[in-house]
């Protein structure tokens, strides 16, 4: 019995670890940012196919200043959308279940 056990927590484990692997995002370029640059931003999670996502990006400086844009996502729980660089000083990226992204950006 305390095989099975085992072999059931091992199953579980690897479960849990490939669902949490399912979701994912990211910004293109991954370098610092230029104000009035397009970049896109790429969202996946196959539990929300189908379905729109919300990303917010936020900036502390001088004040909290909040925008988002709606990602909907295909079959295969993939989308994508752009976002146009505003003249921030810092940007943290954040969407569903995923970790925050922050990126610096370049005045001219």
């Amino acid at each position: 019995m305390k095989k099975l056990g085992l072999l059931g927590l091992l199953l579980s484990i690897l479960f849990f670890a490939g669902n949490a692997s399912a979701q994912s995002m990211s910004v293109s370029p991954t370098t610092v940012l230029n104000v009035g640059e397009t970049v896109t931003i790429s969202y996946e999670n196959t539990a929300l196919a189908g379905q729109t996502v919300t990303i917010e990006m936020a900036t502390g400086y001088p004040v909290l200043t909040t925008q988002t844009i709606k990602i909907t996502l295909g079959s295969d729980g993939k989308g994508s959308g752009t976002w146009k660089v505003p003249s921030w000083i810092s940007v943290s990226f954040n969407g569903p279940n995923v970790r925050e992204i922050s990126r610096a950006i370049h005045q001219p």
